[in-house]
């Protein structure tokens, strides 16, 4: 098997096909090789291990998986959480490839600060699947169904800023528009990969000095993807309705 570090590792496991690496993940990929690895899946720690306790085999037990899975003092959770997400991103951004991707599971409360750090690295969500079991504990002899889901993340490294062509692009003496106009009849998962797509290009927009990107959408499709419209909305203050364009928005915004 190709050699992907650049410093010896010791190895636990080895095929003519596969390593098996036993280690602290933060040491391992500062030794790997640079943009040498496909894809990367990974089950962080979510910091759940709080001495709280559930049903196992009909016996109180804790759910403290370890020291590992606590929180150092000092400072918020989502803070700390986020700060962890951010140093193990950052390290499987270097050893991916061009083109690679990263799969992270954990369960949807527990993924949001990873989704953000993701984003903030230069990864962009391109999909997450969800999905249902019927035995988690301590329904594990499934004779009731029980509610629980679990999420994984699917993201792709994208080193450059992406090439975007707008419907419209408006040019004044200050400042360059660029114009994005939709309308949904129907919900869907469009909706919510088209909102967050324009969050982010709304926060590269607004590293760019005399530049400004506006988004018209309407419709009633938007009633299913509200949340997802509600984030962009927070960092894009100019997202605007057909009601906004008949009211004479565009003469107030373009200077």
């Amino acid at each position: 098997m190709e050699n992907l570090f650049t410093r010896k590792v010791p190895l636990y496991f080895e095929t003519e096909e596969s390593q098996l690496i036993l280690g602290d993940s933060f040491k391992i990929l500062t030794k790997m090789e640079p943009e040498s690895v496909d894809m990367i899946f990974a089950d962080p720690p979510y910091f759940l291990s709080n001495d709280g306790i559930t049903c196992q085999g009909g016996k109180m037990v804790s759910v403290n998986k370890g020291s590992w899975d606590k929180l150092s003092e000092g400072g918020t959770g989502v803070e700390k959480k986020h700060k962890f997400n951010r140093k193990w991103i950052k390290l499987c951004k270097k050893v991916l490839k061009p083109n690679g991707t990263i799969w992270i599971s954990g369960t949807l409360h527990n993924i949001y600060s990873i989704g953000m750090a993701l984003e903030q690295e230069g990864f962009k969500i391109i999909n997450n699947i969800t999905w249902q079991k019927t035995n988690p504990p301590p329904n594990l002899a499934c004779r009731c169904f029980t509610h629980s889901t679990e999420t994984i993340l699917w993201a792709k490294k994208n080193e450059k800023k992406s090439r975007h062509f707008f419907d419209f692009v408006v040019k004044t003496d200050k400042m360059i528009y660029a114009i994005e106009t939709n309308f949904y009849t129907g919900g869907g998962s469009k909706l919510n990969e088209t909102a967050r797509s324009y969050k982010m290009l709304s926060q590269e927009a607004d590293t760019i000095d005399g530049f400004t990107f506006v988004w018209f959408t309407d419709g009633i499709g938007w009633k299913s993807a509200r949340g997802n419209l509600r984030e962009t909305f927070e960092v894009m203050d100019t997202i605007y309705s057909i009601d906004d364009m008949e009211n004479g928005v565009m003469q107030k915004i373009l200077i």
